[in-house]
């Protein structure tokens, strides 16, 4: 009888072990995964402002300015709720922008449905 109950302890160790590494992976993974995520919102801040600076002799520039401002707040706080819901006007921004938008945006969406 002791060696089942020592077998029972045993497994019962092994699987506590188990489960506290299993919780500690992901929230590494999650960390890594936000923390590329937040990466990629900056790239794309900087990309923005590259091209509002461009664009300072445009009328669209007011446009492009407060698009800036919005990006640059929701870096700062980590909203990405906030980011994917922007009103982006994709006849002011070039192709390149607007595909880096909606693809920050999907990896975002995935991001939050998994965790």
């Amino acid at each position: 009888m002791d060696l089942w109950l020592n077998i029972l302890i045993d497994i019962s160790i092994l699987a506590f072990v188990g489960l506290l590494y299993y919780f500690y992976q992901k929230r590494r993974i999650i960390q890594i995964s936000k923390a590329d995520i937040l990466a990629d919102l900056e790239s794309y801040r900087l990309k923005l402002n590259e091209f509002a600076e461009t664009q300072q002799e445009k009328h669209e520039f007011d446009l492009i300015n407060e698009l800036c401002e919005k990006v640059d707040d929701y870096c700062q706080t980590q909203n990405l709720q906030a980011f994917c819901k922007l009103d982006i006007n994709e006849h002011i921004l070039n192709a390149g922008l607007v595909e880096d938008f909606e693809l920050i945006c999907d990896k975002i969406t995935d991001f939050l449905e998994s965790h």
